[in-house]
């Protein structure tokens, strides 16, 4: 994960955890039909300190749903952390997979995209620059003043795709 920094330290890319819900869920449910919703991230998980456990629940609610929370502890730590958490169901239909244009717009360069997205402090490598394209709309049409963006991802730049349900990279990569 040398190619995901912020700030020169390296985190686990927000895009894992909901990678490893949806791995819980797809082993614990028996289905790859997953909707993942109110997903928050408590705390980010740094990987360049001492070695840590990560351990992930599934708690059963009322409802029919499941609570997923994801906690670490170090080796030199005996309380948990907690780092992420939110609620899972079973999808009951599958995802519209129309083809989508762009809309009248200017074509931003992906060299200045990731240049951007340095002089922010995130520093994106290898398998984690799959942006391919990005097309932003010229003005602000809406009532919220804010711009459209349509990104192409590359899914050939990550290696070991069958080994994800959603492989953290190319998720990482749509944010």
């Amino acid at each position: 994960l040398q190619g995901h920094q912020v700030q020169g330290n390296i985190f686990l890319p927000g895009a894992a955890y909901i990678e490893i819900a949806i791995a819980a869920a797809t082993r614990n449910l028996n289905t790859t039909s997953i909707c993942l919703t109110n997903v928050a991230i408590l705390k980010a998980i740094t990987l360049y300190t001492d070695p840590i456990t990560l351990q992930t629940l599934l708690i059963p609610t009322d409802t029919g749903h499941y609570t997923f929370e994801i906690y670490t502890q170090s080796t030199n730590q005996s309380d948990w952390t907690p780092h992420a958490e939110g609620t899972l169901t079973q999808h009951q239909q599958s995802a519209d997979k129309t083809d989508i244009t762009p809309p009248p717009t200017k074509a931003l360069s992906i060299n200045v995209h990731y240049e951007n997205c340095q002089q922010r402090g995130l520093d994106y490598s290898h398998a984690f620059q799959s942006v391919e394209k990005i097309w932003l709309t010229d003005t602000t049409e809406n009532a919220t003043n804010a711009r459209t963006v349509l990104g192409q991802i590359n899914l050939s730049s990550v290696s070991a795709l069958s080994d994800y349900q959603l492989h953290p990279a190319i998720l990482d990569s749509c944010f």
